[in-house]
């Protein structure tokens, strides 16, 4: 089942707390390298993080991911987690065949 944002945040927080230098530079290191993904394109996890940081990375994702979803379209090329989460993905954009026309453009007034 999927987390909520709230409670990865709650996860986090702690982390982040601590040393808040130190996570920001982490976390801001996991989004860039999520945004570079270009579309259709994908990265395999174990090759960006160390065992030591994988638990941390994931939920660093997860909320990355979380985030796009409130600032782009769904028909934009989101990132997604594979099935058995050992990549993170940047699915296709949707494209419609031909523009979209709404029914009162053919009206003649």
């Amino acid at each position: 089942m999927a987390r909520s944002y709230q409670e990865i945040l709650e996860k986090v927080m702690p982390l982040a707390g601590r040393d808040p230098g130190r996570f920001k530079r982490f976390y801001d290191r996991v989004t860039e390298l999520l945004l570079r993904i270009p579309e259709g394109g994908s990265i395999i996890v174990s090759e960006h993080c160390t065992a030591r940081s994988l638990e941390l990375f994931m939920d660093v994702a997860e909320m990355c991911i979380i985030e796009e979803l409130f600032h782009k379209s769904i028909n934009d090329a989101l990132l997604e987690f594979s099935d058995d989460r050992s990549e993170i993905r940047r699915c296709p954009a949707w494209r419609p065949a031909v523009p979209y026309r709404h029914f009162y453009s053919d009206r003649n007034v």
